[in-house]
């Protein structure tokens, strides 16, 4: 059962998020997002075999590097994304997604399941 504050939060959500649930300008961002995000995992893991294949001479660098690396890469396009379709071009209303989807309890306990 929803308290009165996150029943309120959700509402607020709901009417921030309105013009974006069923536009096309929505689905196009989605799946054009989805296709980044795949098109990088699928980069990632072609340029590391590559590079540690052909990479003989001088030091190895650590895989948990570039893991990172495109990680902060990955973040960095989400949070471009969300400003894009959500957020609505203003930082502040990005911040607010963000906080109200990943930083409640609830989504957190959802996302720390693997």
């Amino acid at each position: 059962c929803l308290g009165g504050q996150q029943y309120d939060n959700l509402i607020r959500l709901y009417y921030l998020l309105r013009p974006y649930i069923m536009s096309e300008h929505n689905a196009l961002l989605r799946y054009g997002s989805l296709g980044v995000l795949v098109a990088q995992d699928t980069a990632l893991v072609l340029l590391l075999r590559s590079s540690r294949d052909t990479h003989s001479d001088g030091p190895m660098y650590l895989a948990s590097t570039a893991v990172l690396m495109m990680e902060l890469i990955k973040l960095t396009c989400c949070c471009l994304m969300i400003l894009q379709g959500p957020g609505g071009g203003s930082i502040s209303r990005l911040i607010h997604v963000i906080s109200f989807e990943v930083l409640d309890p609830l989504e957190m306990a959802k996302l720390s399941v693997p």
